[in-house]
């Protein structure tokens, strides 16, 4: 039973990242690395199923020597988004277990205390608890644990999601890369891309000396350049 249960947290692991592996995203790659290694060791550790324990190996192996192709790292802001998702569900599935358990505390065999509460949340995430529990009698005993796992999976799916998101435009403020853009045509002249170039809805890359700028918005994940590069050069002929 234990079994299923990692294998059910695998296969949720897996069909989380692969999008993310689609996308050549690094974190996926990470995942699913240790995911199918994982497997493939406890499998063989535990005789359950040998030619499995290969082939996941083996997928692994795959994944490691094409490392090189998951180069793509992902949304820099995910990591966070990712942690308060983590700190949500931990907090749901502690509310949730302390308040079941509390409300059926006339089923179990001993009072409930919050070493109780933790340790039967921890066996029902483990699934050591899925043909019910020792300790929660009725009816109660036998959906709980599994009610548990289940929050559990879906909420690892959820969190994960967060963490391999891929990279995402966001258009700043940048006041002031804008002051020095409008800077620069106020020195050099403006031309005719120059109302395309300083539109509000455009972000800006400026050139290391930043006497040069383009003006883009990403679109379905392509930068689209506003007319070429802004310069001084380009900008006294206008």
């Amino acid at each position: 039973m234990v079994a299923n249960a990692g294998a059910v947290a695998v296969g949720a692991v897996l069909i989380v990242v692969a999008r993310g592996l689609a996308k050549r995203n690094r974190r996926a790659w990470m995942l699913a690395v240790i995911g199918l290694a994982a497997s493939s060791v406890y499998q063989l550790m535990r005789g359950l199923d040998a030619p499995g324990a290969f082939l996941t190996g083996m997928v692994a192996i795959l994944l490691m020597a094409r490392r090189e192709a998951f180069d793509a790292t992902g949304d820099p802001e995910s990591p966070p988004r990712a942690a308060v998702r983590a700190g949500l569900l931990t907090l749901a599935i502690v509310l949730y277990t302390s308040i079941a358990l509390s409300v059926h505390q006339t089923l179990v065999d001993r009072p409930v205390s919050a070493g109780f509460v933790v340790q039967e949340t921890a066996r029902a995430l483990a699934g050591l608890t899925l043909t019910g529990s020792h300790h929660v009698a009725g009816d109660f005993g036998r959906w709980f644990p599994l009610s548990v796992l289940l929050v559990g999976v879906i909420g690892l799916g959820w969190t994960l999601s967060a963490w391999l998101a891929p990279w995402r435009y966001r258009l700043g403020r940048e006041t002031r890369q804008r002051e020095l853009a409008h800077a620069l045509f106020d020195g050099w002249g403006r031309d005719t891309f120059a109302p395309f170039a300083l539109r509000e809805d455009t972000s800006l890359f400026f050139s290391d000396d930043g006497t040069a700028f383009l003006a883009y918005r990403v679109v379905l994940g392509v930068a689209l350049v506003t007319g070429g590069p802004s310069a001084p050069r380009i900008g006294s002929k206008g």
